[in-house]
């Protein structure tokens, strides 16, 4: 059985100079994904129950209502997009479209929702659930795409007993797939098979736990609680950029598990990282926003804005779930 590797010693936090992408703040903004062809941003506001498309170029953000709850939004290859919902996977062929039911979830305790979803290599999607109640009853599944007309997508991988799915990431083959799990302050490594299922996963980061009584302004530099793993990108070097939320960072880590650089974040709760710009190496940054009339709020007043810096290591075009 895999043990979890000791929890490291992270090196100095970096400072990039950050910008606000966009001149909006969004309540709990998530899943940032970059659009190539349309040079543009998605990305969801779960408390504001929206999606949202930024034009990095006009400056101008479009907002898309959603029936529920979205936790997620993704590329699909061709046209259109897949967005996990409370209850369920849809996917619209066009940006304001009809939303197709492709994949129901019905959980067997109440207080889930649907959280971080991920296309892979072969097009397959990956999305995962969190327990409003921090209860160990969230799970994964890997989704088969079918063209929406043919009935439900298949599940061809299921993993469940956590309280939060998050960290998705696909390397560029295909053969390996990141997931943290949250809660327990930690990411692992799973080999992906042919067909899509899950090997054992590898313990590959683990992170101390919250201290009782833990205060920010009191822990600037963040010695007593490094944060916890929240979403997450891969680069062209095949390092895996990870938020620690409410950890003020990005975790580079390179693919043997060495913590390559620590940088520090505009706000105190990073949710996900993605590299987009028309050279990939625009490193784009969701956030959630700080709780009102608080010292946080005060001392963070654009928490839940997109943020964006540059970086010398290129992101790698994302996958897109196939559109059939």
């Amino acid at each position: 059985m895999n043990t979890a590797p000791p929890v490291p010693t992270l090196p100095n936090f970096t400072q990039p100079a950050w910008t606000r992408a966009f001149d909006l703040t969004c309540e709990l903004g998530e899943s940032p994904h970059w659009c190539g062809q349309t040079q543009a941003l998605i990305w969801v506001d779960i408390a504001a129950q929206c999606i949202l498309r930024g034009d990095v170029v006009n400056q101008v953000v479009e907002r898309w209502p959603m029936p529920s709850t979205p936790g997620c939004v993704a590329p699909r290859a061709g046209r259109g997009f897949v967005v996990g919902l409370r209850s369920g996977v849809v996917v619209a062929d066009v940006w304001g479209g009809e939303l197709q039911p492709v994949w129901a979830y019905s959980p067997a305790a109440s207080g889930l929702r649907l959280n971080d979803g991920k296309a892979d290599a072969q097009g397959r999607f990956w999305v995962g659930s969190y327990s409003e109640r921090r209860e160990p009853t969230a799970m994964l599944v890997g989704l088969q795409p079918k063209a929406a007309q043919t009935g439900d997508w298949s599940v061809i991988c299921e993993r469940s007993g956590f309280a939060a799915s998050n960290g998705l990431a696909s390397s560029a083959s295909g053969e390996h797939m990141y997931w943290a799990d949250t809660a327990g302050h930690r990411v692992l490594r799973y080999p992906v098979n042919g067909f899509g299922d899950l090997g054992e996963g590898a313990p590959w980061l683990q992170l101390a736990p919250k201290p009782s009584q833990w205060d920010f302004a009191a822990d600037p530099d963040h010695t007593q609680y490094a944060g916890r793993p929240d979403g997450a990108t891969l680069d062209a070097e095949g390092a895996y950029w990870v938020a620690l939320y409410e950890g003020s960072a990005l975790l580079r880590i390179g693919s043997n598990g060495q913590v390559l650089e620590r940088l520090r974040t505009p706000s105190l709760r990073p949710t996900m990282p993605c590299l987009g710009g028309a050279d990939l190496k625009t490193l784009y940054l969701t956030t959630a926003k700080a709780p009102a009339n608080s010292a946080e709020a005060a001392a963070q007043p654009d928490s839940g804005s997109v943020w964006s810096t540059r970086v010398s290591v290129p992101g790698v075009a994302a996958h897109r779930v196939a559109s059939e």
